[in-house]
């Protein structure tokens, strides 16, 4: 597997980041600040870029990023942990369906081949442009109408 670049784990690691949670924490009503988020994402990114380089089975660093960002925001937002589990995941899914179908589209209407994000970091950066646009969209649509799947926070 090809590890990705320092500057695409910034460019794109970290807004992918505090897109899963904010998306996430909202599905379930659970509150988090923007700054908490951002915080949360820097961290997360560092430690998850640093994660892809190990010689571990591919999948794996996924499963470590999900692991690593429940734990930082349970710590530092202070929500019970499996709230924060499944919130972070919630988002996480979201951001996966999200980025998957805007790459699915990209190649269908244009030549770029997988293999071009490993040629071309660049182009997981302009690809990652429609996500955030769209994921921006889904944030405001949970909040605005107050969507969620589940309310967590009658349970705290």
């Amino acid at each position: 597997m090809n590890p990705i670049p320092f500057y695409v784990a910034i460019l794109v690691g970290i807004p992918e980041t505090f897109f899963i949670l904010i998306i996430g924490f909202s599905l379930f009503n659970l509150e988090i600040s923007y700054k908490k988020a951002f915080i949360i994402s820097i961290i997360s990114a560092l430690i998850v870029y640093f994660v892809r380089h190990l010689p571990i089975t591919f999948g794996a660093h996924t499963f470590l990023g999900i692991l690593i960002l429940t734990l930082l925001a349970h710590k530092i937002v202070k929500t019970k942990p499996l709230f924060t589990f499944v919130s972070t995941l919630a988002g996480f899914l979201v951001i996966c369906m999200l980025e998957c179908l805007i790459i699915s589209l990209a190649f269908n209407v244009t030549s770029i081949k997988f293999d071009a994000f490993a040629i071309n970091p660049w182009i997981h950066i302009i690809l990652f442009l429609p996500e955030a646009l769209v994921a921006m969209l889904i944030y405001y649509v949970v909040n605005k109408y107050n969507f969620y799947i589940y309310n967590l926070k009658i349970g705290d």
